[in-house]
């Protein structure tokens, strides 16, 4: 079971905006960081992430010149695996840097049964206030009841937003 921090965009006000454009990051070792590297870094636009990966691998052939083959060897392999432990929360940081907004966690075998559980919690978020009076015919979708009755994931309480 792999768990998963769910990110809603900054423009996102309603339930279908947010539920369109979620970022889903799972936590720990990101494998595609690891085998691309500096592609990875630019396939998500984190241009920061990249110009510290390559300071560090400057650095480390930098090293190589006056430590030899061996001991540059070493370290390049050391920072990649290190870049791919830290490579999702780079992405995490990138993202709230951005104004992305941190939603809830999430836990799930695959990418679409984390995906499938957080639509269940974006579901039940209260509806955004409405800038019109409702008309009569139009009730709210969710009561305050049904909000509070959501399970807990992982230990978190979730708490209805009075807006995202």
């Amino acid at each position: 079971m792999q768990i998963w921090t769910v990110y809603l965009p900054p423009d996102a006000h309603d339930a279908v905006g947010a539920a369109e454009n979620m970022v889903l990051i799972k936590e720990g070792f990101c494998w595609p960081a690891l085998i691309f590297g500096p592609f990875w870094a630019i396939w998500h636009r984190f241009w920061l992430v990249l110009l510290a990966l390559v300071v560090v691998i400057v650095s480390i052939e930098a090293v190589g010149l006056f430590a030899g083959d061996t001991a540059s060897a070493m370290l390049s392999t050391l920072a990649w695996i290190g870049f791919a432990f830290v490579a999702n929360d780079a992405r995490r940081w990138t993202l709230e840097r951005r104004g992305w907004r941190f939603a809830r966690v999430v836990a799930g075998g695959r990418q679409a049964d984390a995906e499938r559980n957080s639509l269940e919690f974006i579901n039940y978020l209260p509806p955004p206030a409405p800038t019109a009076p409702p008309s009569r015919s139009s009730t709210t979708r969710y009561s305050a009841a049904s909000q509070a009755a959501l399970p807990g994931v992982i230990g978190y309480d979730i708490a209805p937003r009075a807006a995202l």
